[in-house]
């Protein structure tokens, strides 16, 4: 009985220490980047944009980016969505965001 208790204990410390090291994947992506030119200001905040959906209804698009909603004509930082097509998502920057494969990007705040 006192090897099972061991045994119980071992495996729920063990979890304990993997729950820990994993991370929420709902929190939103903020990464910092060095500009990497002396004398100018060291780092610029970039956020990581995630196209999680495309809703069409009749001839208006709407783009779920990163948790929030979208159309076309809307700035996200300094951009702008130019155009919602059904699988990705085109910026004023020339930057595509796409729903299925490589569907994550940096935009410079």
């Amino acid at each position: 009985m006192l090897v099972v208790k061991l045994l119980l204990l071992i495996i729920l410390g063990s979890t304990g220490v993997e729950a820990a090291s994993l991370s929420d994947p709902t929190r939103p992506g903020v990464a910092i980047k060095s500009t990497g030119e002396p004398g100018s200001d060291p780092v610029v905040p970039v956020q990581v944009l995630r196209l999680d959906a495309i809703q069409t209804f009749n001839n208006n698009s709407v783009a779920v980016i990163s948790g929030k909603s979208y159309q076309s004509g809307q700035a996200i930082n300094q951009d702008v969505i130019l155009k919602i097509m059904f699988d990705k998502v085109i910026f004023s920057s020339g930057t595509e965001l796409y729903l299925f494969g490589n569907s994550v990007v940096n935009i410079s705040k």
